[in-house]
């Protein structure tokens, strides 16, 4: 993880299985960077279901899976929008 923070990573934790915790997950984002050159959405989580908890491990599921990669995408999209056009090499003919 050290070798990571040396080469500026910063890592933000993050609750997805609710909406109160994907904004939060944004909320404490916006107060590290104002641009994003990209998002990987990777967050997964997979619950065995029982007739007890089936609509609980589809809620939670459903949340991360999801809920989380649009609320992230939809309130970061002027982060993403920030970050200037990517340069091209090209080169010049004479």
């Amino acid at each position: 993880m050290q070798a990571l923070r040396d080469l500026g990573a910063i890592a933000v934790f993050a609750d997805f299985s609710s909406t109160a915790g994907i904004l939060a997950f944004i909320s404490e984002l916006k107060t590290h960077t104002d641009v994003l050159r990209a998002i990987v959405h990777n967050a997964s989580e997979w619950l065995a279901e029982t007739p007890d908890t089936d609509a609980e491990a589809f809620t939670r599921m459903f949340s991360v899976h999801m809920l989380a990669p649009y609320l992230i995408n939809l309130h970061c999209a002027d982060l993403l929008q920030a970050q200037a056009r990517p340069t091209s090499c090209t080169s010049a003919m004479t």
